[in-house]
């Protein structure tokens, strides 16, 4: 890859040159612009980080509330109140709409 790689260039130049581009742009993190006639068409740059976006709450410290696993008292009140169980069997329990 050439050090004089330069910042802007031709179609045809980049055409020729493309693989020596993407390696360029990915190591340096420097971007591109592809032109025609003079005209900018395209830049080619870094893409983001792969770990930014796929794990984008890592690292963050995770918290809880000293009663996170505490029943909830309300659920259980409604859950009496439209539905009554009955135990049909040893062990098995039948829940019946009322």
């Amino acid at each position: 890859m050439s050090s004089k790689m330069k910042q802007a260039m031709s179609i045809s130049q980049a055409r020729n040159a493309f693989p020596q581009i993407v390696a360029e742009v990915a190591q340096k993190g420097v971007s591109v612009t592809i032109s025609r006639y003079g005209k900018p068409l395209a830049v080619i740059a870094p893409a983001p980080s792969v770990a930014a976006t796929v794990h984008p709450l890592r690292g963050m410290p995770l918290v809880s509330a000293e009663d996170f696993d505490a029943p909830l008292d309300h659920y259980w009140e409604a859950l009496e109140d439209d539905i009554s169980v009955s135990r049909a069997a040893e062990g098995a329990v039948t829940y019946k709409k009322k």
